[in-house]
């Protein structure tokens, strides 16, 4: 019997205005950026903080990317609680 790990990914953009594909299940929680002395580039509208405690700062707002977690097949499965505002 095969087994397969399947991993969704969504499509963000940095604050550069690069597109990168990032594993929706390794996010644990979105903020919104508060800036302190210049920490955040300039086009940063969210910050993704990882399972791993890394932080990624992205150029869409966090609404924008709850919504695209709410389209991952597997949206209630994965640890973002706080993304996902506490809806399981």
């Amino acid at each position: 019997m095969m087994k397969f790990a399947v991993i969704a990914l969504i499509q963000l953009t940095t604050p550069t205005g690069h597109s990168y594909d990032l594993n929706a299940a390794e996010i644990s929680s979105l903020r919104d950026p508060i800036d302190l002395a210049g920490h955040w580039a300039p086009n940063t509208h969210c910050i993704l903080v990882m399972t791993n405690g890394r932080a990624n700062g992205v150029k869409e707002d966090c609404a924008e990317i709850r919504a695209k977690l709410k389209q991952d097949p597997r949206y209630g499965q994965t640890p973002c609680v706080l993304v996902c505002g506490g809806e399981r």
